[in-house]
């Protein structure tokens, strides 16, 4: 009889520590904290930042500076060789303009505007150049001289009155219905006379 009651109180003992090990979850302890996903804080990251804009390149340098364009002659300019003089078509009409200003555009042109018509001109390098009525030689800054002369000018008034835009160029007249204007160069470019709006200009080119 004790014998049995023996065996009944191990088995008792066996199946208590058996239903306790079957009690006990596998895996990590619950600890009251939910756990941290990394990858969908990662994914809300992605989707909350903007994307970057893409960049085009011009294929211009922003660090290098900027220049004018380089200054070409005007469309309508045929130039004549230094050698060579040339003329208007209308060089013996009479007229009664007025010179009425000299403007150094570039170190290459000149402007001239007028009260009346444009007149005829003659236009060359004047290996001798003097003023007229006195005949008293023109000294200019270069040695090869460029004279402009204009005809069908008129006799000013009292109250007429023209300045020249520095000392490389000089007028003379008018006298006898014409005027120069001389200018002068460090070698005989080749130039052209063109009429402009209600004047000429007188336009070198670099060589």
């Amino acid at each position: 009889m004790k014998r049995i009651l023996g065996t009944v109180a191990t088995l008792a003992m066996s199946l208590a520590l058996t239903a306790c090990s079957d009690s006990t979850p596998d895996g990590p302890t619950d600890t009251g904290v939910p756990p941290t996903d990394d990858s969908s804080e990662t994914t809300a990251a992605e989707a909350t930042t903007p994307p970057a804009e893409p960049t085009t390149s011009t294929g211009e340098d922003p660090g290098e500076p900027t220049t004018d364009a380089e200054e070409t002659p005007s469309a309508d300019c045929v130039f004549t060789p230094g050698g060579d003089d040339s003329e208007s078509g209308n060089f013996d009409v009479a007229g009664e303009t007025l010179l009425t200003g000299i403007t150094q555009v570039s170190p290459d042109r000149i402007e001239l505007t007028f009260d009346g018509d444009v007149p005829g001109w003659r236009a060359g390098y004047n290996d001798d150049p003097v003023t007229s009525g006195k005949g008293d030689p023109v000294e200019m800054e270069y040695p090869f001289v460029f004279e402009l002369l204009m005809a069908g000018m008129g006799l000013p008034g009292e109250d007429w009155s023209l300045a020249v835009p520095n000392d490389n160029v000089q007028f003379d007249g008018p006298f006898e219905g014409q005027m120069s204007v001389f200018t002068s160069r460090p070698a005989e470019q080749a130039y052209c006379v063109v009429d402009t709006d209600g004047g000429l200009a007188i336009e070198f080119r670099a060589d």
